[in-house]
């Protein structure tokens, strides 16, 4: 039977193909199971200590149990990235670090002291993120000191303290911690004079911990505030937060009525103290800090066995006396600490919380005679690595051109330049309001204002100037950047009009609208509270040295974060509540009553400053009804407020959904003048400017922070002329493409301020007006026949030209090709954009890339532009993938592999700004890729086609002369030489400006002595012009013959030209500082004397740390020189020499 006997063969062919495909599923199934345990644990979401990453082991088992075998090297190859980031900073305070270097060094100088120490982890939680894995380690530390430790000599005594570490892990390294030890309870038992026990104490007076008894069941993520059960939200934003609504009957409701804390302040060592004690607790906190607050920075959600854990890390400040922590303060003062808790939360109950508070660092603060900051102002960024991130914005993570301003101009670091500040910080015409250099007219421009950031910090060497608080709002046209601040300092000279320095100084508020378009300031509407700086530098009660802001009264700045873009709105989309504070209260509506303030405000409502009330928290809405009623009404009973322009942000407040309102207003009214400290004979009227922000909580104002330009309101009633707001300057506060202005009426825009709005010049509008501006110039050159037969020529050329330039734009393919779609050069496609950090989301944009210029739009029929990007002859695009990728383009290449980085302008210095997208596919970024050089290439020949058609116009009007001067046959051809030669010169130069400035030195020279000769010398300034123009043979040609005050102010300008001066200034000590301070490298050009100078040497490591290269070798060893450049930057190391290189201390 052949055919039976095959059947079965086949039969069991195909079993065994059936069991090879079960086996080979069973083995994908088996490394799918192993991976997961790899990702989440051995035993499911369940971690212990050996199971948790390779790099917390390293840290933990062996880095802080003081083991041999944890050294610096493996550290920086194993446990941290390159630029970890710790919470606290304690290696340099307020500043964003230590690295991975510095974090190794910090684990092995902490445990070196500490004979047998025991650093136990007793939990350890996670949670995924969008990027990498948050870890949360909970362990307990414990030994004896025999050298001095945490600032205490040894006794004999030892110690046994909890803590709480939250590690971010990416990449297989931690990235980024946020951390508590209980230091103060360290501190405590070394020094316990009530016992004379050596050895080790038990933790928490021997309460059991109760680590690890609920393991977790499934990884964790990181929540939002308002995603927190309702009893978490009454624990700290109730309870914690004083509400005087918060009884013993809520917190029976919130917490289980056994409830354990760790430790249990209350009743020492025992287990408790249980929803009564806690309530008992919270009475003695109001004692003792009666304006404490807690604030929440991130919520991690942990499923667990009995119930979920959720690890709060938060932020606390109050004003205490200091007796909580052991002090005695013979004026009460503030702090501002982080708290990290764990609450395991069973049911709808707390059921059991390990907390620890950082009062080491309260204690720190308490102690100082300086204003309280969070781990010294240091961004805490708690909620990195989720989206939540991404609204979180600080002045270090704000664009470029704000943090040059703020961290280098208003703090008085000498990087600050005005060549700076014109290239990096300000758009050319930038536009304050008000404008004190030319009062009633647009400007300063870029100059102006770097020069008076200069001369206003320039009397005030310990200047202060710190920015609490940054609000963004997304505009058609750029970004707006809310910037609130606080300045102080002592002057040492004239300041504010204050002549004679009595060494009282200042401390203000000040609040900043910049709208900021291609990471350039385009225009400013800023108020400070100068009044009050003259006030505390003037009055005989005041105290010495920097008084404290508003006498005292927490200023509660970024305590309601932003959580989504902000939008410019029209007055009449305000709530009801601030067109009643403003149409109704501040307008001085006869039917406002007490009872309408309480509708608007709430009853708690804090007003910064609180004229009722200085220094208290306050006033209230009576409060605020009692000022109107008795003060302002009575001082200015004509006083009105409009409303020139409207933000709205999103925010947080106590986990309740919230909004902020910047309110730019103007103010008129009529007084005598007495409020302000004047005594005039007749009530006199005044037009200033007023910037609020109000915090809208439901439908009420639960708090403001507001100044009125005061100051300018004492010039107009001083000065007897007619107020005008600014001079006469034109406000328009809804410059960035918002919506217009709208009256206190609340009526439509009248169709005359719809006109004025639109007729608001572009950047392309001014560009023309400048080319029409220098065409003007030209024909005013000429005079009688000359100059009208010039017009003529004039208007033939631009006939020409424009025909020619039609041509050039078919050829080019700028416009589509027998409706064949786009020509070369140009394409359209969805891109999504980066914002300007690393933790801005990506927006998707509808882009444009035509006519040498990059669009982007909301929307696909190009309704509304977001967005746009003229792109220059020396523009390049790099993708992600590329070997060596632009700025932060590494740190997006495992997220979005198909991205790529457009650099605008390389020549701009290592500060420009690069914008970042993502195509989202390897097809569309290949064609973006090979689009993108083609446009560029159009934008190289556009800028050539502009200088020759300004060099024919020009050159026109020098034939004019020569032909008018000249009457011989031999002098005309001398003169047609002559400006062949200038055609020659000029068109080969690119740049539009230099084009003209040579072609004009040629032409003025010649025409002067009517014959040809060499180009006429150039001034002083046009050479500095030159020099920040930064053409490399210009500078050459400058710098030849400089002498010393010359070269002081080139390097100033460009530090670049150092490399071209004489070998004498090189070696000159007062101009290398100049030079490095401007631009760290340029320590490469100086004279070897000075790059054996150390304190040359210090300065420019300190401007940018890779200029060790270029140091002296024997500077190369000095370890406190290479420390200043490693914190710059982290590859100077590789510059340093090898004894430090290989140095582990």
């Amino acid at each position: 039977f052949p055919s039976t006997v095959r059947m079965a063969k086949l039969q069991e062919e195909q079993d065994a193909a059936v069991k090879i495909q079960a086996s080979f599923r069973g083995k994908q199934d088996r490394q799918r199971t192993e991976a997961l345990k790899v990702e989440q644990g051995i035993d499911g979401a369940h971690i212990t200590k050996q199971t948790m990453r390779e790099c917390l082991k390293i840290l933990y088992l062996e880095g802080f149990n003081g083991l041999p075998s944890f050294t610096v090297a493996k550290a920086k190859q194993h446990v941290f990235h390159q630029q970890y980031v710790s919470h606290n900073n304690v290696v340099v305070p307020g500043a964003t670090g230590p690295g991975a270097q510095g974090m190794a060094n910090l684990v092995l100088e902490f445990t070196k002291p500490v004979s047998k120490m025991r650093w136990d982890v007793q939990e350890v939680l996670f949670a995924r993120m969008a990027i990498g894995h948050k870890f949360v380690v909970v362990s307990t530390a414990s030994g004896i000191p025999v050298k001095p430790f945490l600032g205490r000599n040894p006794t004999g005594r030892g110690f046994n303290f909890m803590a709480i570490d939250v590690q971010h892990v990416v990449d297989g390294k931690i990235k980024e911690t946020w951390h508590i030890e209980a230091l103060d309870d360290a501190s405590a038992q070394m020094t316990d004079p009530d016992t004379d026990d050596k050895g080790v104490p038990p933790l928490h007076h021997g309460q059991p911990h109760n680590l690890g008894l609920s393991p977790q069941t499934e990884a964790g993520t990181q929540i939002a505030a308002t995603e927190m059960p309702e009893c978490l939200k009454s624990f700290y934003y109730k309870a914690l937060n004083h509400d005087e609504n918060f009884t013993a009957h809520a917190a029976a409701e919130i917490l289980h009525a056994q409830w354990i804390r760790h430790p249990n302040t209350e009743d020492p060592g025992n287990m408790g103290p249980g929803s009564e004690g806690f309530f008992e607790m919270c009475l003695n906190f109001r004692k003792k800090i009666p304006d404490m607050r807690t604030d929440t920075r991130a919520v991690l959600r942990i499923p667990c066995e009995t119930g979920v854990k959720y690890v709060h890390i938060g932020s606390v400040t109050g004003t205490t006396d200091g007796r909580i922590v052991g002090l005695e303060l013979a004026t009460p003062k503030s702090f501002h600490i982080m708290a990290i808790d764990i609450h395991l939360v069973v049911g709808n109950k707390i059921q059991e919380s390990w907390q620890i508070t950082d009062w080491e660092s309260a204690i720190r603060q308490l102690s100082e005679d300086r204003v309280a900051k969070l781990h010294d102002g240091q961004r805490l960024n708690a909620n990195a690595g989720t989206d939540l991130a991404n609204q979180e914005l600080t002045v270090t993570t704000c664009p470029s051109c704000l943090q040059i301003l703020y961290l280098e101009g208003f703090n008085r670091k000498k990087s600050f330049t005005i060549p700076k500040a014109k290239t990096q910080v300000f758009h050319k015409k930038y536009v304050s309001h008000a404008n004190v250099v030319t009062p009633g007219k647009n400007g300063p421009g870029g100059e102006g204002m770097a020069e008076l950031v200069q001369s206003f910090t320039r009397n005030v060497p310990d200047m202060e100037w710190d920015v609490h608080e940054v609000l963004r709002i997304e505009m058609p046209i750029g970004e707006k950047y809310v910037m609130v601040s606080t300045a102080s300092g002592t002057p040492t000279g004239p300041f504010l009009g204050v002549n004679s320095p009595v060494g009282k100084g200042f401390n203000f508020m000040a609040i900043d609208v910049h709208h900021v378009v291609d990471n350039r300031i385009k225009e400013s509407w800023h108020i400070e509270e100068l009044a009050t700086a003259m006030e505390q530098m003037t009055s005989p009660d005041g105290p010495e040295g920097v008084p404290p802001l508003h006498h005292g009264q927490p200023h509660n700045f970024g305590r309601s974060p932003q959580t989504g873009p902000g939008a410019q709105i029209a007055a009449s989309e305000m709530p009801e509540c601030l067109k009643g504070f403003y149409y109704k209260a501040l307008n001085h509506d006869e039917k406002f009553t007490a009872q309408a303030a309480a509708e608007i405000l709430h009853s708690d409502w804090h007003s910064h400053p609180n004229a009722g009330g200085p220094g208290k928290v306050g006033p209230g809405s009576q409060g605020f009804f009692q000022t109107l009623e008795n003060f302002f009404w009575k001082a200015i009973p004509d006083m009105k407020f409009e409303t020139e322009a409207v933000l709205r942000v999103p925010c947080i407040y106590s986990a309740q959904v919230a909004a902020k309102y910047i309110h730019i207003g103007s103010v008129t009214g009529t007084t005598d003048g007495h409020f302000l400290g004047l005594e005039l004979k007749n009530p006199r009227k005044f037009h200033i400017m007023a910037i609020d922000i109000h915090l809208v909580l439901g439908d009420k104002i639960k708090e403001s922070w507001h100044i009125e330009d005061w100051p300018a309101a004492i010039q107009q009633l001083t000065d007897g002329k007619l107020p005008k707001l600014h001079d006469g300057q034109e406000l328009r506060a809804s410059a960035g493409g918002a919506k217009p202005k709208e009256e206190a009426t609340l009526k439509e825009p009248t169709s005359e301020q719809q006109t004025k709005e639109k007729a608001q010049p572009t950047d392309g509008d001014i560009a023309d007006d400048e080319r029409e501006a220098a065409a003007l110039k030209i024909q005013k050159l000429g005079r009688g026949k000359a100059a009208r037969k010039k017009t003529q020529d004039l208007k033939a050329h631009k006939e020409k030209d424009d025909a020619a330039k039609k041509v050039q734009a078919r050829v080019r393919g700028n416009r589509s090709r027998d409706g064949k779609g786009p020509g070369p050069g140009e394409l359209r496609g969805w891109l999504w954009r980066r914002g300007p950090t690393a933790d801005f989301k990506w927006a998707k944009r509808w882009a444009v890339l035509k006519d040498a210029k990059l669009e982007m739009y909301s929307d696909q029929a190009c309704r509304t532009r977001k967005a746009y990007t003229h792109l220059r002859q020396n523009s390049r695009i790099v993708s992600f993938m590329d070997p060596n990728p632009l700025g932060e383009a590494a740190v997006h290449r495992r997220d979005v592999p198909f991205g790529f980085a457009l650099d605008v302008d390389p020549k701009a210095g290592p500060g420009r700004k690069l914008i970042y997208f993502d195509t989202g596919s390897a097809d569309n970024l290949e064609k973006w890729m090979q689009v993108f050089p083609q446009c560029i290439k159009q934008a190289a020949r556009a800028t050539l086609l502009e200088a020759r058609s300004m060099v024919r116009v020009s050159i026109l009007s020098s034939v004019d002369k020569a032909i008018t001067r000249h009457e011989t046959k031999n002098e005309r051809s001398l003169a047609g030489q002559l400006v062949s030669s200038v055609v020659i010169r000029s068109v080969k130069r690119t740049d539009r400006r230099l084009a003209r400035r040579l072609l004009f030195a040629y032409i003025i020279d010649w025409s002067n002595a009517q014959q040809p000769k060499e180009a006429k010398k150039l001034t002083k300034e046009e050479m500095l012009q030159l020099l920040e123009e930064g053409d490399s043979e210009q500078i050459k040609y400058v710098m030849k013959s400089a002498d010393k005050d010359f070269a002081l102010e080139a390097v100033r300008r460009n530090s670049a030209a150092l490399q071209h001066l004489p070998k004498a200034l090189r070696a000159d000590r007062e101009v290398v500082i100049e030079a490095v301070a401007g631009d760290g490298k340029v320590l490469e050009y100086a004279d070897e004397s000075m790059r054996a100078d150390r304190d040359v040497a210090f300065i420019a490591v300190q401007q940018d740390g890779n200029a060790l290269a270029y140091a002296d070798e024997t500077l190369k060893g000095d370890r406190e020189l290479v420390l200043a450049a490693v914190i710059q930057s982290s590859d100077a190391l590789n510059y340093a020499s090898a004894d430090l290189q290989d140095d582990d201390s």
